[in-house]
């Protein structure tokens, strides 16, 4: 890759999310699954995380309530 590579800019991106409702399957990724399981609970930073299901995973239980 290069500097000039089109990947680089956030017009790609925004096309590539634009271009259909998901690009992703909404689960996590299974290689990273595999990798955190084994940790102790903490801090995650989650970079470039596209449509957020990684993010989601690595966050646990959401709590439930009502409106």
């Amino acid at each position: 890759m290069t500097e000039n590579d089109p990947r680089f800019s956030a017009a790609f991106w925004d096309q590539r999310y634009r271009s259909t409702s998901q690009v992703w399957s909404g689960e996590p990724n299974p290689a990273l699954v595999e990798e955190v399981l084994s940790l102790a609970p903490g801090t995650a930073l989650e970079v470039g995380c596209g449509e957020g299901a990684d993010a989601i995973w690595l966050a646990g239980p959401l709590p439930t309530g009502t409106w």
